[in-house]
């Protein structure tokens, strides 16, 4: 969404509320699908020779934990500040890309990892099986021949 900010421009200290919504179509994320619309709502502010956004960006996202690779859900709340210089701005029509500017917002507030608990024991590394469902039965004491010598020495 983009929003004119010509009226803010002649008033020092006017303000401007907004709020939108990024649908679900328009959302492409790598690691996460998004369960439901983007919404972004806030002020812009003419702080004299700059205007101030204020805003706060709802969602709930759908990804994969990554320890045992099970899905997980979870909201996401993130409130972002940004600050745009009047020199900054067109003379002519000056205008602000509110959704791009939430937009990346919301991708660097993304979980880096996404857990399902924060106990969670993940998945064997020999069969694969999920560690929360109980022990499997590989065994576990399998060392690789070419490093056996190296544990004589801890002995």
């Amino acid at each position: 969404m983009k929003i004119s900010v010509g009226r803010l421009l002649k008033e020092p200290g006017a303000e401007e509320a907004f709020s939108f919504i990024i649908e679900q179509d328009v959302l492409q994320h790598e690691e996460f699908k998004f369960l439901q619309p983007v919404k972004v709502q806030g002020v812009l502010t003419n702080a004299g020779n700059e205007i101030i956004l204020k805003g706060d960006i709802q969602t709930r996202v759908e990804g994969s934990c990554s320890r045992c690779l099970e899905p997980v859900r979870q909201d996401i709340s993130v409130d972002f500040d940004e600050v745009f210089a009047l020199d900054e701005l067109p003379t002519e029509d000056p205008v602000i890309d509110l959704s791009q500017c939430a937009w990346e917002y919301l991708v660097v507030s993304l979980p880096v990892k996404l857990l399902c608990s924060p106990d969670c024991p993940g998945l064997c590394v020999h069969c694969g099986k999920p560690l929360k469902d109980g022990a499997c039965d590989c065994q576990k004491d399998q060392t690789d021949p070419r490093l056996a010598a190296l544990k004589d020495l801890f002995k």
